[in-house]
């Protein structure tokens, strides 16, 4: 009857341990950029991309999201701090922000800057990472991307292991999950200890 209960009681913490998958990952744009370093007289250095300036973009430089075309100005970090600057421009040329409640993120080479978890802005046009862990050096190729569907909706259990746990008694739980109980010492041939 133990026994029983046990498999029940772990068929339910399997159907009640809802995991909801990660929303599908729509690319709105995406391209290459050949990042070039650039000291500004005041002595302030930028690595990457700015339109007319240093660096280029190898792709589009426009996309459209939600019925307006924008346009990238500028895609570089600063080296001090190491800060992601991220510009763009509406059509017509005036400056404009992405909607930072929208689960959009920017994708720099595998990594994902969500617009949500911006540091500051600057200006109407440029969202601002600080310490953004990135480092390009001059002549690079970083590949950038804007994505939307990017931060996965987390797992809800709703019956843990823990609680689980309580129920069954911890041998009980572990053998019926399949789980070897945790030892301090490594086993040795035999199955003794």
């Amino acid at each position: 009857m133990f026994r029983h209960l046990a498999v029940t009681m772990t068929a339910v913490a399997a159907v009640l341990a809802v995991s909801f998958p990660a929303a599908a990952q729509d690319t709105h744009w995406s391209a290459d950029i050949r990042a070039e370093e650039h000291v500004f007289d005041d002595g302030k250095d930028y690595v990457g991309y700015l339109r007319g300036l240093f660096g280029s973009i190898r792709g589009a430089r426009q996309f459209d999201y939600d019925g307006v075309t924008y346009t990238v100005e500028g895609f570089y970090i600063t080296n001090e701090p190491r800060s992601l600057l991220v510009g763009l421009t509406k059509f017509g040329g005036v400056g404009a922000r992405l909607p930072g409640d929208a689960n959009l993120a920017f994708r720099v080479d595998g990594q994902l800057f969500p617009l949500s978890d911006i540091s500051r802005t600057a200006g109407e046009e440029y969202v601002v990472w600080d310490d953004s862990g990135l480092a390009w050096s001059d002549g690079q190729v970083v590949s950038v991307a804007l994505i939307e569907g990017a931060t996965p909706v987390p797992a809800v259990p709703l019956v843990g292991a823990g609680l689980l746990s309580l129920l069954l008694g911890v041998g009980a739980y572990r053998r019926v999950a399949g789980l070897r109980q945790l030892s301090s010492s490594p086993p040795t041939v035999g199955g003794s200890r």
